[in-house]
């Protein structure tokens, strides 16, 4: 744990999104109890009995901490635990492997691991934050979280940890989500504070699917927090949940038409009324208004 209590206190920065943050709707899942803090040196057991691919830990997964001469601790004892406990959650305890042939469903803990760094932010300084993120980038990248959802949690942390101020993690969730849709067509707020019409929502699912498709449970939990933010709305929740986590990893889907097909056999379109149509036709420059 040499990187955060030895870090140089010139400190290191990165880049990320701006904004501000808002509530995330629940998740649907039951949480789990919340585990006791650990030492930096018994992640790597943990770690390794949390995968069923793995056997027991036969060396730590980070080093003990040492700290050198002439150097200061950049965080307290108690800092230091919380931050053990942050890497575990989010490198341990939210490790889900995808089950072949079967659906997924949403990862409790994740979410509130994530919070904690947000309200962790504004009490450290640029060193503090530089220390923090290598610390839980490394611990990501030792994990058995699947290639995909390592690459999505490293840029959600890297974000994170960017500045004290900043987007927090509802909005922040949003923008990488809508990022990755590549849909710049669509008129999105990822501030939460507009709801788009049925006609934006039901457009927004195909492409949901097919980007939370290569995913593990973890990626797609972040990946529907973020459209949650980007589509409020009564029931819409659910509906993007069986979009995004009905159609198993495995199953073959490639083009946009299999999406496409295995989405609307999902039957998680919102109804566009006449209302909309017309609209739809005044926005686009329509003379129907008039006939």
């Amino acid at each position: 744990m040499d990187e955060v209590r030895g870090f140089n206190q010139s400190g290191s920065s990165w880049r990320g999104p701006n904004g501000d943050g808002f509530a995330l709707p629940p998740q649907s899942a039951s949480a789990e109890a919340t585990p006791p803090a650990v030492a930096s040196g018994d992640l790597r057991e943990l770690q390794e009995k949390g995968a069923a691919s793995r056997s027991a830990a036969t060396q730590p997964q980070f080093p003990p901490t040492s700290g050198s001469a002439g150097h200061n601790s950049l965080f307290s004892a108690g800092v230091l635990r919380q931050i053990d406990d942050i890497a575990r959650g989010l490198t341990v305890d939210c490790v889900v492997p995808a089950e072949p042939g079967q659906p997924q469903s949403p990862v409790n803990g994740i979410r509130e691991t994530l919070e904690t760094v947000d309200a962790m932010r504004p009490a450290l300084n640029e060193s503090q934050l530089g220390a923090l993120n290598r610390r839980l980038v490394d611990a990501i990248a030792r994990s058995s979280h699947s290639p995909a959802d390592k690459v999505l949690l490293r840029q959600v942390v890297s974000a994170m940890t960017e500045r004290t101020e900043g987007p927090l993690l509802a909005h922040l969730v949003a923008g990488i989500t809508f990022e990755r849709m590549q849909l710049p067509d669509l008129d999105l707020d990822t501030t939460g504070s507009t709801i788009p019409d049925s006609r934006y929502f039901n457009s927004a699912l195909v492409p949901l699917a097919e980007l939370a498709y290569d995913h593990d449970p973890a990626g797609r939990t972040l990946l529907w927090m973020g459209a949650c933010q980007l589509f409020p709305g009564a029931g819409r929740p659910e509906r993007l949940r069986d979009a995004m986590f009905s159609l198993p990893k495995d199953s073959g889907l490639s083009s946009a038409m299999d999406f496409y097909c295995a989405v609307d056999a999902l039957n998680v379109d919102e109804n566009v009324t006449d209302a909309m149509i017309e609209k739809m036709r005044r926005d686009a420059g329509g003379d129907s208004a008039t006939s």
